[in-house]
């Protein structure tokens, strides 16, 4: 899964917002910096080239496997040092870190209270906590169809995973989270960014092949070759021979520790 995360999410839909990301926390001048949730370390790789020689950088993850892709794609980076940790229970002392950053990251956490009250913990006072997460379902066009076409397979139900990767889509949720756990000067905007060069096949495998949809398929004993192929043609039959320039439709957050 990591691997298909890598070749087909990052690729085809994240790259943009990565690069949003890393200008964001390039302005922020920070020194010493920690990734949550870093998964493979595609992203990782943008945010870190974007910063200046000598800023200390750490990336972290729950997967030992995501951890060892990120470990591959940064380990000889000067500054750069590797943790498995979990964002609900960092390992560091309070008052660390001049920045938290995550993309995409906060959806997957089980309490995110906590992971958000761990963020505040570790940063300096000052400090910016900086994160991204995916607006609603009807704000991604390409998901939303794709999702409700695969009901079919699902007894006219959306798959469980369509849930995860848009439950922080409440501007209000956010802003009650973040105050909760003591961040100020709370700033979420909304960003959108055009999806990359793709074909309804690849589109149709990324969704199925890097995440945890394909299990769904396989605990129903659905072949996903055929789901690949029929999901394919239902997005061709909506949006044509190429998806370039879809936006995807993201929330852009940012706080400070007083």
């Amino acid at each position: 899964m990591p691997e298909n995360y890598d070749r087909y999410i990052f690729a085809t839909f994240l790259r943009p917002f990565a690069e949003e990301m890393a200008t964001r926390l390039r302005n922020t001048a920070s020194k010493n910096i920690l990734e949550t949730a870093a998964g493979t370390g595609s992203g990782s790789l943008i945010l870190q080239k974007s910063l200046e020689p000598g800023t200390l950088y750490t990336v972290s993850d729950i997967s030992s496997d995501m951890l060892t892709m990120a470990r591959g794609k940064l380990g000889n980076t000067a500054g750069v040092h590797f943790d498995l940790a979990d964002a609900c229970d960092l390992p560091y002392d309070s008052n660390h870190f001049d920045s938290v950053a995550s993309m995409f990251g906060l959806m997957y956490c089980d309490d995110k209270s906590t992971a958000l009250r761990e963020a505040h913990r570790v940063l300096k006072p000052g400090g910016k906590l900086l994160f991204c997460v995916w607006d609603r379902l009807e704000k991604n066009i390409l998901s939303y169809h794709f999702y409700h076409k695969a009901a079919r397979y699902f007894d006219g139900e959306l798959p469980q995973f369509h849930k995860l990767p848009h439950n922080c889509a409440s501007l209000d949720f956010l802003k009650t989270e973040l105050e909760s756990a003591g961040f100020e000067n709370i700033n979420i905007t909304v960003v959108k960014k055009p999806t990359e060069e793709c074909s309804p096949q690849k589109a149709a495998i990324s969704f199925i092949n890097g995440t945890p949809f394909f299990y769904e398929l396989q605990e129903r004993g659905i072949d996903h070759h055929q789901v690949i192929s029929e999901m394919a043609a239902e997005l061709t039959d909506i949006f044509g021979e190429n998806l370039k320039g879809i936006p995807r439709q993201a929330l852009f957050v940012e706080a400070s520790k007083g």
